[in-house]
């Protein structure tokens, strides 16, 4: 298996990377596509899917399948440093039912001073944004000391998030629209996910 999918992958991201793009690994789950024992073996990659809104992407995984934020956090616990991000990988645009892959059911916030293809495509670079399939965040603050996140309140709406580290392990979790976790620094990284009272979600 990692004989047939590694060398598929690799030559995919080098192909992407030659033509002055960033590579992005995309819906783990879909028929079982790859596992991040595979990812591990790459190299070169920026992005790998943590939500992806298209049907039957299996996000969640199932009793012998990790979910994507679980493959998510074994790819960074084994040294790869990837961003999570959200697509719809909409196909069908005149027909909206569940079992089409619809636009507008995951996408990424940048943090940017202008909207220009360079300034939006360095955000991505940097890290400087967080995916979603319906939560916003009203600011995000990161350093060396802290993450912190800004929720936008609705009225019928409440709101967890999750703080995880290394291998998976959670943190801490706050309740509320403002979150904060104090960096120790042996977590070996910190990533968050907000869980909407809806079911929506957005990472960090």
């Amino acid at each position: 298996d990692l004989d047939e999918k590694v060398p598929t992958m690799q030559a995919s991201i080098d192909g992407i990377l030659a033509a002055g793009g960033m590579a992005s690994l995309n819906h783990p789950n879909d028929r079982d596509s790859y596992l991040a024992e595979h990812v591990l073996q790459t190299t070169g990659a920026s992005f790998i899917e943590v939500f992806n809104g298209g049907p039957s992407k299996n996000n969640d995984g199932g009793p012998d399948r990790p979910s994507t934020e679980e493959t998510w956090d074994t790819v960074i616990s084994g040294g790869q440093r990837l961003y999570g991000i959200a697509t719809d990988d909409a196909h069908t645009y005149d027909e909206f039912r569940p079992d089409r892959a619809n636009p507008g059911r995951g996408w990424d916030f940048v943090r940017v001073d202008d909207l220009t293809e360079e300034s939006i495509l360095e955000a991505l670079r940097t890290g400087e944004f967080y995916a979603s399939n319906g939560v916003t965040l009203n600011d995000v603050s990161t350093d060396t000391s802290a993450l912190s996140l800004s929720i936008q309140a609705t009225s019928t709406e409440s709101f967890i998030t999750r703080f995880v580290g290394m291998n998976g392990r959670v943190l801490s979790e706050r309740i509320g629209t403002a979150a904060h976790y104090s960096i120790k620094g042996d977590e070996g990284y910190v990533r968050a996910t907000v869980i909407s009272s809806t079911g929506a979600k957005a990472w960090v």
